[in-house]
């Protein structure tokens, strides 16, 4: 009797031994999947700051085309404007070329 005690005290060690092994693993690879899904979305995130840096530099750059067409069309607007003067000082208005 106490061979086969010791034999079934034995077993359900082993038993009981198995299944923390188990859980052990189940652990292991949902903490590896949670690693994972933590790596992805940095992934995103990272990818959304580039692309907003991206678009942030596409906007500040058609902002400096803007005002360089707004500065070019001044300096346009007053050479016109030079050359209406010259042509009245020659006696020529301008508004009637």
């Amino acid at each position: 009797a106490p061979f086969r005690y010791f034999v079934e005290v034995r077993a359900g060690l082993l038993e009981a031994l198995e299944r923390e092994r188990q859980r052990a693993e189940l652990a292991q690879r949902e903490a590896e999947a949670e690693r994972q899904r933590v790596e992805e979305e940095r992934q995103r995130a990272e990818l959304a700051q580039r692309e907003a840096e991206a678009e942030r530099q596409r906007v500040e750059e058609e902002r400096q085309r803007a005002e360089l067409a707004q500065r070019e069309a001044e300096a346009e607007r007053q050479r016109a404007e030079q050359l209406a003067q010259k042509l009245r000082e020659l006696g020529i208005d301008p508004d009637a070329l």
